[in-house]
């Protein structure tokens, strides 16, 4: 896989930073043209199994982009998660994932996933996968990356979202993604994140048809300000796809 340009570059500008806020990039298809940014990564560090993949999914996520672009690693080679941690990817990150409420270690995956899932499956017009494959057409990444199992307002994770502001996400990498979705709610408020400066974009409107959408635009290029999706229904799901032309 030959990762653009601008992606290889935020990844070298990281090599030298010793950061715990900057060693989380992102999940995903950096090669996309969906962006997708959240609040933070949900992990209770009290619990052991959460530290392992705290350190597993964000503090090595830096490391293991080095090690796909050195070697180049590929979606469709990557071989499926089968609970190995030696398996995981952040290229594919729990690759063979299936498409439903992750219960009693039945394989599934998340309510946020899922809704994620359903929103590029609408986006792309597509049917219902039987395995998660939304990895392939969209990158994630977070505000911040102070942990937590419930998001709460701290000055950890203010002190986190300035620095990714600064040294992660004002980077031209993020700024080349034509669709940019920010599911975060009022996160952006209480942590006054300047989404027009960060990712050079342009406040256009407020829509609230029930649920409220913030639209910025540059150019040919939109972000979509709006709720978190978790739990979020169809109707927002179809406002947001209303503003995506791929």
């Amino acid at each position: 896989m030959e990762y653009r340009k601008e992606f290889i570059a935020l990844v070298n500008s990281l090599k030298n930073e010793d950061d715990k806020n900057l060693r989380f990039v992102g999940l995903g298809n950096p090669n996309s043209k969906i962006l997708i940014i959240s609040k933070e990564c949900s992990f209770d560090l009290e619990k052991e199994q959460d530290r392992f993949f705290y350190k597993l999914e964000n503090q090595d996520n830096l490391q293991q982009w080095i090690y796909n672009i050195e070697n180049p690693i590929d979606q469709d080679t990557l071989p499926c998660w089968e609970n190995n941690p030696d398996l995981y990817n952040p290229l594919f990150p729990f690759k063979g994932q299936l498409n439903k409420i992750n219960r009693n270690n039945n394989g599934g995956t998340s309510q946020t996933w899922l809704q994620y899932q359903k929103l590029v499956d609408k986006i792309l017009k597509k049917e219902k996968p039987v395995n998660i494959d939304f990895h392939k057409y969209v990158f994630i990444t977070e505000f911040s990356d102070n942990p937590m199992p419930y998001s709460k307002k701290s000055e950890a994770t203010e002190e986190s979202i300035s620095i990714r502001c600064k040294k992660l996400l004002s980077h031209e990498f993020f700024r080349t993604f034509p669709i940019v979705i920010v599911p975060c709610g009022h996160y952006i408020r209480d942590y006054n994140i300047n989404l027009e400066e960060t990712f050079n974009q342009s406040f256009q409107r407020t829509e609230d048809d029930g649920e409220w959408i913030n639209v910025h635009v540059n150019g040919d290029r939109i972000l979509l300000h709006t709720r978190h999706l978790s739990m979020c229904p169809d109707r927002l799901l179809d406002q947001i796809v209303s503003h995506i032309k791929l």
